[in-house]
């Protein structure tokens, strides 16, 4: 079981997954949107910075009786007051606005003076981006992108649909800080290195295109 802001919840882990039966991942998704907005009229499309911290696997009950796995967002940090007010009064997430920068070595998030950094540097021999597909272990986060999801109300839910055919990818490994209290209930704080996507739960900088869904019922 896991405890969240005021929310309890059980986790499910897929048997591929690699971790054990007692423990969860959460993922941290640090990224900037480009030309994001409806298709018509263009003109409305913005690119913003936005962070998500987000829970997989999270079990649900449907009306129709029976178990399905989500993704909880727990908390989204954009750099776009449109964008803000969109993700809380579509979606209702919890979402609010940040201070982020983006470059091709860093990712620093500034949410009312608590602050989050990582540092990213490439693994040798592969600094190019390449297909999706040849980095068995990026399936896992397929599984978690490709999930229905739900922030603070677990009665609206959407989806994400991604072109993973012509996703690129290349492993990186990462440094992260993080300010006391920026992730409530969750222990953070300090420095976490993690490895690339060569290895199981790696971190890889990716590119690829999507559309969101509409926001509908989480229990049909």
């Amino acid at each position: 079981m896991l405890s969240a802001v005021n929310k309890t919840f059980t986790v499910t882990i897929p048997h591929n997954v690699g971790i054990p039966a007692d423990k969860a991942i959460i993922a941290l998704e640090m990224g900037v949107e480009h030309n994001c907005g409806p298709v018509w009229p263009p003109f409305l499309r913005t690119n913003f910075g936005e962070f998500k911290f987000e829970i997989p696997w999270v079990n649900m009950n449907t009306s129709r009786g029976d178990t399905t796995l989500f993704t909880y967002k727990s908390l989204i940090l954009q750099d776009n007051k449109a964008e803000v007010l969109g993700s809380e009064l579509l979606y209702d997430l919890n979402a609010h606005v940040a201070k982020i920068e983006m470059n091709s070595t860093s990712y620093m998030v500034d949410f009312n003076g608590k602050l989050m950094t990582a540092v990213f540097h490439n693994v040798s021999g592969r600094e190019i981006f390449q297909n999706a597909s040849e980095y068995p272990y990026f399936d896992v986060y397929k599984q978690i992108a490709s999930q229905t999801w739900y922030g603070k109300s677990d009665h609206i839910c959407a989806h994400h649909d991604y072109d993973f055919d012509h996703a690129i990818v290349r492993p990186v490994t990462m440094s992260l800080t993080a300010s006391d209290g920026l992730f409530p209930a969750f222990n953070l704080s300090g420095e976490v290195v993690e490895k690339g996507i060569d290895y199981p739960l790696g971190v890889a900088e990716i590119w690829a295109n999507f559309t969101i869904s509409a926001p509908t019922s989480c229990h049909d």
